[in-house]
């Protein structure tokens, strides 16, 4: 079985889209619904560094996020472990995937890593789960980013992020 760890470093002015919106009451989910899942982001207490070692006492203290599942809603046979941390300069994610057939081929920044094996944060800032910034890592180190803006009738992207 092979470990990957893969650090995401995103730019601090994202640090809030990451803050998610507190659950519903229970009189607002509706039958056959789960409540959204909530994470409280830990803030480091000393630098990050990121070199895919994550062995700073910050990431031992740091909650791990709920368990994960595949796009198509299964539990996954292998597991996936993360962590968020923040400071004043950065958001911070940590994977770290147990998979035993990783495949990954893409290595130029946004090709269309989605097709392969990856590691995805969706940062919503206003919870309406129609607009979002997504943000792909592949086991390569390849790195993928989106403003995505969608409507209940229709998908559209704005396009790839330049920064």
């Amino acid at each position: 079985m092979k470990i990957t760890a893969i650090h995401l470093l995103c730019l601090a002015a994202m640090i809030t889209s990451c803050v998610s919106a507190p659950p519903p009451a229970p009189n607002e989910v509706k039958t056959g619904e789960l409540p959204i899942p909530s994470y409280t982001v830990t803030r480091a207490a000393q630098a990050i560094t990121v070199d895919g070692k994550a062995d700073e006492k910050a990431w031992q203290q740091a909650e791990r996020c709920s368990r994960f599942v595949l796009w198509n809603g299964k539990e996954s046979a292998d597991l996936t472990d993360c962590k968020l941390l923040w400071d004043d300069k950065a958001l911070y994610v940590l994977f770290v995937c147990r998979d035993s057939d990783i495949q990954a081929k893409l290595k130029k920044h946004d090709d269309p890593l989605y097709s392969e094996d990856v590691v995805e944060i969706f940062l919503d800032a206003d919870a309406d789960m129609k607009t979002y910034m997504e943000l792909i890592v592949n086991p390569l180190g390849t790195t993928f980013d989106n403003y995505v803006h969608s409507h209940p009738m229709e998908y559209w992207s704005a396009g790839v992020l330049e920064y």
